[in-house]
């Protein structure tokens, strides 16, 4: 299987962007909204642990696109992940749909 996320140890730029897409197939409207990005190890359970870092809705909010810059470089590993999403009414959605995260690889450097 390929990660949903893959990048290499250091990495700062901007790691992902995503155009949410809501259960039903349409496009969520993030006109007020605030989104994070959620991660923890692959192996750990533990929520203390989770790192929970900004994003940025870019441009239009209407197209639901939002992207990640990682204020501190990811130590190598799997990862577990999430974007969570708190809309303008304060009503909160989760992202990948369903339940499910996901699956991100930090490769160490050369």
């Amino acid at each position: 299987m390929t990660p949903d996320i893959f990048f290499g140890e250091g990495d700062t730029a901007p790691i992902l962007s995503r155009a949410l897409v809501n259960p039903d197939g349409s496009i969520p409207d993030l006109t007020g909204a605030t989104a994070t990005f959620r991660y923890r190890s692959k192996d750990s359970l533990d929520e203390s642990e989770r790192v929970t870092e900004s994003m940025t809705i870019v441009d239009d909010p209407t197209d639901g696109v939002v992207e990640w810059h990682p204020s501190v470089p990811v130590p190598p590993g799997e990862y577990n992940a999430d974007i969570h999403v708190v809309l303008q009414s304060g009503d909160p959605i989760t992202f990948p749909n369903g339940g499910g995260k996901y699956w991100m690889s930090v490769e160490p450097a050369p």
